[in-house]
C-alpha cells in the first residue's frame, strides 16, 4: 500500500484581521500559498508525545516560523528549524503531555494562520510489567511511516516497501529487550520466510521510551530480501504493552544488494523523485539511508517470528526470488 503525505489547505487570516495589522503593506496574507504537507494533520488525536512537528509550505515570505500553543493558548517552548524546500520544524523543549490538546500555528512575516488543532495520544505512562512483553510480537505497517522533516523527499524510499514489519521480543534482561524482526507477505500477517530475520536490541531509557540498534541484516522490499548495514530504532510502549508508538527507524540499505534482489537500478529509479544514493560507510559501493518516523506497532499476541538465517533461506527450495545477496 503506497501512502502519500497529507495535502492540507489552510485558511489564512486576511490582512487587517490581526491585531495591529491595518493593511497589506507588511504581510503576504492574501497571496500566501497553502501548506503543501505537514505533521500532524488537523484533528489528529494520536500524536506521539515525543514527536517533532513540521510543515512544508509554498511560501515566498521572507520569514516564516511555527508556534505551538497549549489548550489554554499559552506558547510552548521549543526550537524552530528550517530546511530546504520550505520545510519548517518545531521541536518542543519538553515532551508533550499525553492526552493534551495543542494548536500548531504557521507564522509568515507579520501574519499568523489559523491553528492546526491536534491531541496527544495516551502513551507516556510507564510500562506496567516489562517482563510480560517477552514472547509478544508487534506488527508495524512500514508504508505508514513518514520521513523526517529534513528529508521529506525520502517518502519515496518508504513507499518502496509494501510489506509490514514483525518485531518479536525473544528475551528481557532488566530494561534491555532483545528481539528479531521479520517481513510479512504483501502487508499481511504471515511471515515471509524467504527474507532472513534481523536481530534488534532496545533498552528502556526513559520508561516507556527506549532506543537501541538494528544489526546488519535484511528488510523485505517488494517480496525480496534487501541487505542492510544496520541502524537504529527508538519508540515507546503503551503502559499495557499493546501498542508501540512513535517508532523511528534508521537503517542503511546496501544498494548493490538491492539492485540484485529487485533486478533494477534503485538509484536511477529514485533519482527521478529527487532521492540520491550515497557512498557506503565503508567508503566504497552505493548505499541509501532509510528513515521513517511515526511508525505504530500493534500487538498480535504470542505469534512467534521464526528465526531465519541467510543459509536457511538459501537452502529452502520454496524461496525462488534472489534474496540471498550478501550485505
Amino acid at each position: 500500500m503506497t501512502r502519500t503525505l497529507w495535502p492540507l489547505a489552510l485558511t489564512l487570516a486576511a490582512c487587517g484581521d490581526l491585531p495591529g495589522d491595518s493593511g497589506c503593506d507588511s504581510c503576504d496574507c492574501i497571496t500566501h500559498p497553502a501548506v503543501i504537507t505537514q505533521y500532524p494533520e488537523a484533528g489528529t488525536d494520536n500524536v506521539f508525545y515525543r514527536a517533532d512537528l513540521w510543515m512544508r509550505t509554498g511560501s515566498t515570505a521572507s520569514e516564516q516560523s511555527l508556534i505551538l500553543n497549549d489548550a489554554d493558548g499559552n506558547p510552548v517552548d521549543g526550537t524552530v528549524n528550517s530546511y530546504q524546500a520550505n520545510s519548517i520544524q518545531f521541536v518542543p523543549a519538553a515532551h508533550l503531555t499525553p492526552g493534551a490538546a495543542y494548536a500548531l500555528i504557521q507564522v509568515t512575516d507579520t501574519c499568523e494562520a489559523m491553528g492546526i488543532d491536534f491531541t496527544v495520544s495516551d502513551v507516556g505512562a510507564p510500562i506496567t510489567d516489562i517482563d510480560a512483553l517477552a514472547g509478544h510480537t508487534w506488527r508495524v505497517p512500514m508504508s505508514e511511516g513518514r520521513p523526517p522533516a529534513d528529508a521529506l523527499e525520502k517518502q519515496a524510499v518508504i513507499d518502496l516497501i509494501a510489506e509490514d514489519l514483525l518485531i518479536s521480543i525473544t528475551s528481557i534482561d532488566g530494561t534491555v529487550l532483545t528481539a528479531i524482526s521479520a517481513s510479512t507477505l504483501d502487508a499481511g500477517l504471515e511471515q515471509n520466510l524467504c527474507v532472513p530475520t534481523t536481530p534488534v536490541s532496545l533498552e528502556i531509557i526513559e520508561d516507556p521510551w527506549g532506543q537501541g540498534s538494528i544489526e546488519p541484516g535484511y528488510v523485505g522490499v517488494q517480496g525480496a530480501g534487501v541487505p542492510t548495514l544496520g541502524g537504529t530504532v527508538s519508540g515507546a510502549f503503551s503502559s499495557d504493552g499493546i501498542r508501540l508508538e512513535g517508532l523511528k527507524l534508521r537503517t542503511v540499505l546496501d544498494v548493490d544488494g538491492a539492485n540484485a534482489a529487485l533486478d533494477e537500478d534503485l538509484c536511477a529509479t529514485l533519482s527521478q523523485v529527487g532521492v540520491s544514493c550515497e557512498t557506503c560507510p565503508s567508503g566504497s559501493g552505493e548505499c541509501m539511508t532509510f528513515a521513517a518516523d511515526g511508525l505504530i506497532g500493534t500487538d498480535v499476541g504470542d505469534t512467534e517470528v521464526v528465526p531465519r538465517t541467510q543459509a536457511e533461506v538459501e537452502a529452502d527450495s520454496a524461496c525462488q526470488t534472489p534474496t540471498t545477496t550478501g550485505a
